[in-house]
């Protein structure tokens, strides 16, 4: 899944609100320099307004929340193959996808779905 951010962000209005658009669309995408650029703006100015308007999230948090989220509608509400569901979050293979779902659940997504319960 790509998302296409269009080059002229301005008429976003707020940089914060076109990051938040891109990482809801695509969390493992873009990158905050990049998206910065895209907003007429540096990754600083970008960082502290998403900040502001997230009350303390960082950028990094609010992506590594929405691949979470992603990923657990995709474990526990399908049947798709794991390789298939890496490439929907946005990961190159499978290995790196159960890598990071490890790291952030202490469980391996087949594990996740055996039991048809997200880790808390």
């Amino acid at each position: 899944m790509l998302f296409v951010v269009p080059h002229d962000m301005t008429y976003w209005g707020n940089p914060a609100i076109v990051f938040l658009k891109s990482a809801e669309a695509n969390p493992r995408g873009t990158t905050l320099k990049e998206m910065a650029r895209k907003c007429n703006c540096s990754p600083a100015t970008l960082r502290r307004k998403v900040e502001e308007r997230e009350h303390g999230k960082t950028p990094r948090r609010i992506k590594e929340g929405q691949t979470l989220h992603l990923m657990r509608h995709y474990i526990l509400r399908t049947t798709l193959p794991f390789k298939t569901v890496a490439l929907h979050v946005g990961f190159k293979n499978a290995s790196q996808f159960s890598h990071y779902c490890v790291r952030h659940t202490s469980k391996t997504p087949r594990a996740i779905r055996a039991t048809g319960k997200w880790p808390v």
